[in-house]
């Protein structure tokens, strides 16, 4: 099918989130569109806090976390409509952009950039950011989280690296490619990663082995 009015201009990324919804992001006018997927129409549109192309997103349940092209990040209530929360996070625009929660201790928000090669991590409930540091030396282009608590991500410096999130970020792994990393996928006890030169490695997952 075909959801008409989707956007002004070219859709970055769309998630579909469970059988009803899907959230769509459009380029130049820095708003998400809810869709309902059983009416096919659309539903709500979250739109007023980014003033510039949101690059990334991630959505559980009733939030909606966003990230822009000048590096700041917003927290989204749906039902709402509206941003509770907003933050400065990085120096350049954002790449990626993540919600975590081990269901325990850690509800967080991580997010990474293109150009100043951070991550940043957001404590959900407090928007305060309770760790930050450079990764890599040059723009985080992928990451993902494990269902082990652990953080890859991949850069233009060539370099993968495994992160925990439970003992502080500390990295406990690092593998050179041969060209930058263009996106990585995180699959059983497998890192699958994907350069500039089309080759592709894989690699054990910690814990996971």
């Amino acid at each position: 099918f075909f959801l008409n009015d989707t956007a002004t201009t070219e859709i970055y990324t769309e998630q579909i989130v469970g059988s009803v919804r899907c959230v769509q992001e459009t380029a130049d006018d820095g708003s998400m569109i809810i869709w309902d997927l059983q009416a096919l129409d659309q539903a709500k549109k979250l739109k007023g806090e980014h003033q510039v192309p949101i690059m990334d997103f991630d959505w559980k349940n009733s939030l909606v976390v966003s990230g822009d092209n000048f590096g700041e990040v917003a927290i989204w209530d749906i039902n709402q409509g509206e941003v509770v929360r907003k933050l400065k996070c990085h120096k350049g625009s954002v790449s990626q952009i993540s919600l975590f929660s081990d269901y325990v201790k850690h509800n967080l928000i991580l997010s990474t950039g293109v150009q100043d090669g951070t991550l940043c991590v957001q404590d959900m409930r407090s928007n305060k950011i309770v760790h930050q540091m450079q990764l890599h030396l040059g723009g985080i282009n992928a990451f993902k989280t494990t269902i082990s608590n652990m953080i890859v991500t991949g850069g233009s410096d060539k370099v993968v690296k495994v992160f925990d999130i439970v003992s502080g970020f500390e990295c406990i792994r690092s593998m050179k490619a041969t060209d930058s990393v263009q996106c990585l996928e995180v699959v059983h006890n497998l890192i699958a990663v994907g350069c500039g030169d089309c080759l592709l490695y894989t690699s054990p997952s910690p814990r996971d082995s």
